[in-house]
């Protein structure tokens, strides 16, 4: 019986756990696609959007202010991750190949494949424990990648400017849960409880 409550318990506090709100930012920013000409100019005061996460980071570009013609920037223009912030790549196409060898080129690391989400064109709650993340978000250059440091965890995108997000993929991770799914984590280890406690009552 004590070992039935106490599972019921651990379930309803992962559930508290994995739908509480993310404690920290990443500024998505920097990089847009300049209309008039086509070309991709980096201003540092763009914003537009922000990832929210416990523990996270973004890769960001060694470019320095200036235009550039498309596709840049590109994988051989990442110079590391910030804590704070995560800049906009461009890809030759958005086919799933290219998100791979363009994730591969990033982390330096070797996968199969991906896991594609739709994100719906607009803002979005997901967790996931996978350790690397590409946000495909709005006009180009559109992608981001978010390096997962804290397991399972929850991510929210907010777009600005605009920009919804229109996929995200998952790499090197074995779970994806999404937000009704944490919730109802949470109720069946509050329905545990509560029959657990009517049989203890009886």
């Amino acid at each position: 019986m004590k070992l039935k409550l106490k599972i019921a318990g651990v379930l309803t506090v992962a559930g508290l756990a994995l739908a509480a709100p993310a404690s920290a930012d990443l500024t998505l920013l920097g990089l847009h696609t300049d209309t008039s000409g086509g070309n991709v100019t980096y201003d540092a005061t763009v914003d537009r959007g922000s990832v929210g996460c416990t523990s996270c980071e973004g890769a960001i570009t060694n470019l320095a202010s200036g235009t550039y013609a498309a596709p840049r920037p590109n994988a051989s223009d990442h110079d590391g991750f910030s804590g704070t912030e995560a800049d906009f790549f461009q890809l030759s196409n958005s086919s799933d190949a290219s998100e791979l060898a363009f994730i591969e080129a990033i982390s330096g690391e070797d996968f199969t494949s991906g896991v594609k989400t739709d994100g719906g064109g607009g803002d979005l709650v997901f967790s996931t424990d996978a350790e690397w993340i590409l946000l495909k978000v709005g006009q180009e250059p559109n992608y981001a990648v978010i390096h997962n440091t804290n397991g399972l965890q929850e991510f929210s995108f907010d777009g600005d400017q605009g920009t919804g997000l229109s996929h995200w993929t998952a790499f090197g991770g074995t779970t994806t849960v999404s937000e009704p799914g944490m919730l109802a984590l949470f109720g069946v280890g509050l329905m545990l409880l509560g029959f657990m406690r009517r049989r203890a009552i009886a």
